[in-house]
Order: structure tokens, then C-alpha cells, then sequence
């Protein structure tokens, strides 16, 4: 049986790796795997946990409205977990409020399952995701069976996934790792403020500021600094001044 399973969980993992798409990898992995359900979910910004996610998920579109129109997003214990835990963790485990158990009740009624499992995912450049997936069984101790057969193979399969989703958003396999202050100065360079303007504002000297410009710029593989806020803003590193 063990030998079976690692067997199955393998070929979903590069099955998963050669699929075309993260909604495509999603549907396969729920379906080799025999979940339910199977939902990946990145934070759009390394900054913000949940500003603007990139979400695919075999949910249905019924559930999905729902979900988005009564903001369950915001008393959703399993991404408010997911996106502060590191390891994984079974969806019976989360601490329940009464509005995070009325989300709970109503997500079964829509057929998300009885039972979820979840995978949080922190990569090198400190972008978070997590990967979930859920069951039908009525009792938790048959899903934490299920769950343990396949275990090692799902953080592989959710760490490839998380590539694919990155690769598909940004074009690349990673994003630039840029330190607290480095992404202070571009946040305030995007807004038309000079090094000097920086140093003051950020209570450093100008020697400083200057040199975390030239980190950024050159991490970004950028000419300018100009440019580097550019790609910083295309990558989601900072936000578009407005």
C-alpha cells in the first residue's frame, strides 16, 4: 500500500510539474489524489498577506461567488492560518470563532468537503501561498489516514505548483529577494522623493540611503534606479504610487 501510494503521489508530481497551467494543476491534482477539492492560493504582494490573491481552485463557481460576495476572506480561519503558519496543519486543528464556524457550515453545504487539509508555502523571496485540500469523510481520524499516505508527495507538489504560479504571473521562477529597507527606499523613490529626501524621512544618513537604492537597483538588474522601481512595481514588490 505505501509503496502504491508513493508511486501515485510521484506521478501527480510530475504530472502537476508538466501541466500548462496552475488551473489545470489544481483539477489534476484533485483528481489522481481523489480529493475533493483542491485550491492554491498566493498573496498577491510580498507585503500584504491578502491584497489581490491569485487564486485557482476547484471549487464551484457558485461557491466562489459566494465566498467573495459575503467577504468570508476576512473570517476565513484557514488563510488567516495559512498565511501566518509554517507548518501544515489539519483544518479540524484551527481555532473557530462563531463567525469563522458559520463560514465553516456554509462551505460544507456547498460541497467543499468534511474535512481540509492545508500546505502553507514561504519561497526565498518571503512570497507566501498555501495549498488546500479538502475531503468528504465524516470521521477525522479516516482523513488523517488519507492525509498521511500522501503527505511528503503533497509538500513537493505544493512547492512545484508554487513555481508554476509564479512563472505563470511574472514570467520567472523567482523574484528578486529585497530586504526591508531596500523596498522602504524604492516605496518612497516611486514617489518622486530623492536619496537626500530618503536619508531625512527614513532618519539615515545619505551614504545609506544611496546604498540601498544601489542594492535594489542591482538585484533588480535594473540601469536606473527609475528603472528598478519600474520592475519593482511590475513584480508586485511595491505598490503603484497613486
Amino acid at each position: 500500500m505505501a509503496e502504491r501510494d508513493d508511486q501515485l503521489a510521484a506521478e501527480c508530481a510530475a504530472t502537476v510539474s508538466a501541466a500548462d497551467s496552475v488551473d489545470r494543476a489544481v483539477h489534476l491534482i484533485r483528481d489522481m489524489l481523489r480529493f475533493d477539492h483542491c485550491t492554491y492560493h498566493l498573496a498577491w504582494t510580498i507585503d500584504a498577506k491578502l491584497d489581490a490573491p491569485f487564486v485557482k481552485s476547484t471549487y464551484s463557481e457558485t461557491w466562489l461567488g459566494r465566498y467573495i460576495m459575503r467577504r468570508y476572506v476576512n473570517v476565513d480561519p484557514v488563510v488567516i492560518h495559512g498565511f501566518q503558519r509554517q507548518l501544515p496543519f489539519f483544518w479540524s486543528d484551527l481555532p473557530l470563532d462563531p463567525k469563522a464556524e458559520a463560514l465553516m457550515v456554509d462551505a460544507i453545504a456547498h460541497g467543499v468537503g468534511m474535512q481540509g487539509y492545508t500546505i502553507p508555502i514561504v519561497d526565498r523571496s518571503r512570497r507566501r501561498a498555501i495549498l488546500s485540500v479538502t475531503g468528504h469523510e465524516d470521521d477525522p481520524q479516516a482523513w488523517l489516514s488519507f492525509i498521511d499516505r500522501f503527505k511528503m508527495g503533497l509538500n513537493e507538489i505544493a512547492h512545484s505548483l508554487h513555481k508554476m504560479a509564479v512563472r505563470e504571473i511574472y514570467g520567472e521562477d523567482t523574484v528578486p529577494l529585497l530586504g526591508p529597507r531596500e523596498i522602504e527606499c524604492l516605496i518612497w523613490s516611486a514617489q518622486g522623493k530623492s536619496h537626500k529626501d530618503i536619508a531625512t524621512i527614513l532618519s539615515i544618513s545619505e551614504h545609506t540611503a544611496r546604498g540601498y537604492l544601489t542594492t535594489a537597483r542591482l538585484k533588480l538588474d535594473s540601469a536606473t534606479i527609475a528603472q528598478a522601481v519600474a520592475k519593482a512595481i511590475k513584480l508586485n514588490l511595491i505598490d503603484e504610487p497613486v
